[in-house]
């Protein structure tokens, strides 16, 4: 009988033992997984701003080209209105990063929550450490274990599930805002071919008047 339980309560803390460092390694990587940081395509609102208005006046800037190209007075013409292109870039692109950030505010509140939960899963690693160097020196290991392993173990399944919950807030959270942002680029777009198509037609204008404009 005395074989049996000394049997079993080795066996018992020995599983205790590998459910402890079983809970160390996990909490270990919860710990790694939420120092990701949230949102790799929409980090650069500024640059995505600037690649999509560079794309979208890029027709205007050609057409313009080509009409410079036609002589003289035709390139005085451009270098008159060239200043207003500019600067339409300049604004629209400023236009397009607050209509973006608009819509990339939630994300800051999944950042902070993700900041929190890496908190807390270093707080339970921790925790946990303390918990299996104290049952290691503790008289009776097996019932410091058992009195305290059960806990941890609820505890990180917990904090597991929310870290999921972020990620996959995240994921919806990104898909949304990323048909906000096309959005925006639409509108953009249709405001920068209306004035790109103005500014073409003043230059057109310029050049039949054979009105050698004077540059600033």
């Amino acid at each position: 009988m005395g074989v049996g339980t000394s049997v079993h309560q080795s066996v018992t803390q020995e599983w205790l033992m590998s459910e402890s460092h079983r809970i160390i390694r996990q909490l270990s990587s919860l710990i790694s997984v939420t120092r990701e940081i949230v949102i790799t395509e929409l980090d650069n609102l500024d640059n995505r701003a600037q690649i999509e208005i560079v794309r979208a006046i890029a027709y205007t800037r050609d057409y313009l080209v080509e009409l410079a190209s036609m002589d003289e007075i035709a390139k005085m013409c451009v270098d008159k209105k060239t200043p207003e292109l500019d600067n339409m870039q300049r604004t629209m692109k400023e236009a397009l990063v607050v209509c973006y950030k608009k819509y990339t505010v939630e994300l800051d509140k999944i950042c902070e929550e993700r900041l929190k939960l890496h908190n807390d899963a270093i707080q339970l690693k921790d925790q946990a450490d303390k918990v299996v160097e104290d049952c290691m020196r503790s008289e009776n290991r097996l019932a410091c274990l058992h009195k305290n392993i059960s806990a941890l173990a609820a505890n990180v399944s917990a904090l597991a599930k929310k870290i999921d919950c972020n990620f996959c807030m995240e994921y919806k959270v990104k898909r949304r805002i990323i048909m906000k942002l096309l959005e925006c680029d639409r509108k953009i777009l249709q405001k920068v071919l209306k004035a790109g198509s103005s500014i073409i037609g003043d230059v057109k204008k310029c050049i039949e008047r054979n009105d050698i404009p004077e540059v600033n």
